[in-house]
């Protein structure tokens, strides 16, 4: 069984991309790459900061096609990422 820890952070900005599909599909690898290109064109990687994997729909009941992870990183006001 997995193990689940629920962590209360302050608020804050973050940048992110979706995928939808099934969870441990090799295109999630795909977008935490395509990803940290983006982040670092933007800025966001320097200095370097937490990333967040954002998984949300239960496995258990949410059809795979269905699922959706989120990779997110902070950000802030002295950067402001664009669309991509």
């Amino acid at each position: 069984p997995m193990s689940v820890e629920t962590t209360t952070l302050p608020a804050l900005h973050v940048a992110s991309m979706r995928h939808t599909g099934p969870y441990g599909s090799p295109s999630i690898a795909q977008l935490w790459a395509s990803f940290g290109t983006w982040a670092t064109a933007q800025g966001l990687m320097t200095p370097r900061r937490r990333m967040l994997g954002i998984s949300l729909d239960n496995p258990m009941t949410t059809p795979q096609p269905n699922a959706a992870t989120t990779c997110a990183s902070r950000w802030t006001q002295s950067s402001s990422p664009t669309a991509g």
